[in-house]
C-alpha cells in the first residue's frame, strides 16, 4: 500500500510542479522501478490492471484527439518523412546494435529487424514531447500532429511490418493464420 501512496505522491508532485502527465507518469515509475527492483508481488498486477485496462486506452483516446487530420492530410509527404526519420533514429541503431554484439545478442538476422521494427513505435514520447513544445510555443501544432500521426502509425504498422518480415525471411509462406 505504501507504494501506491508514493506512486500517487509522485504523481501529486508533477501536478504541482506543471509537469506533463505522460513525463509525470514515466518518472513516477522509473523511480518505482528504482525503489523496488524485482517489483511488488501485489502491487504490480494492480498496476498493470489499472495501467492496461484504463490508462492506456485513455492515453491512445486523447492521442488520438489530438490530432488535427486536416493539417496531416495538407501535407502527407511530412507524415511519411517523420515515419522514415523514427525508422532512422530508431530502428537502424538497434539492428546494429544487436548486430555489433554476439555474445549478447545472439538473434538471427531476421529477428534482429523484427526487433527493430517493433522498437520503432514511438507514440508515448511523440506526443509527450510534442504537447511540451506546443505548450511552450516552440513547435506549431500542425507539426505536432503530423509528428503524433507519424507516431499512430508507427504503433500499428511496425508490429504488422515487423511479423510479415519475420515470416517472409523465415520462408513461411503462409501470412495469415488459418482459422478454425
Amino acid at each position: 500500500m505504501t507504494k501506491a501512496v508514493e506512486l500517487l505522491s509522485e504523481l501529486g508532485l508533477a501536478f504541482l510542479f506543471q509537469l506533463d502527465v505522460v513525463l509525470g507518469a514515466f518518472a513516477a515509475g522509473f523511480i518505482l522501478r528504482f525503489v523496488t527492483p524485482n517489483g511488488n508481488h501485489t502491487l504490480n498486477p494492480k498496476l498493470e490492471g489499472v495501467g492496461y485496462g484504463f490508462l492506456i486506452p485513455v492515453f491512445f483516446v486523447v492521442s488520438g484527439a489530438s490530432i488535427d487530420v486536416k493539417a496531416v492530410v495538407a501535407n502527407p509527404a511530412l507524415l511519411i518523412t517523420f515515419i522514415i526519420m523514427l525508422l532512422l533514429v530508431r530502428a537502424v541503431p538497434i539492428f546494429v546494435a544487436t548486430t555489433l554484439d554476439h555474445r549478447v545478442n545472439p538473434l538471427d538476422p531476421q529477428d534482429k529487424l523484427t526487433v527493430s521494427l517493433y522498437c520503432t513505435t514511438a507514440l508515448p514520447l511523440i506526443v509527450a514531447v510534442t504537447s511540451l513544445a506546443v505548450q511552450g510555443g516552440t513547435m506549431h501544432q500542425t507539426t505536432a500532429s503530423t509528428l503524433v500521426a507519424a507516431g499512430a502509425v508507427t504503433v500499428f504498422l511496425m508490429p504488422l511490418l515487423g511479423g510479415l518480415t519475420s515470416k517472409l525471411m523465415k520462408g513461411e509462406t503462409r501470412l495469415i493464420a488459418p482459422t478454425a
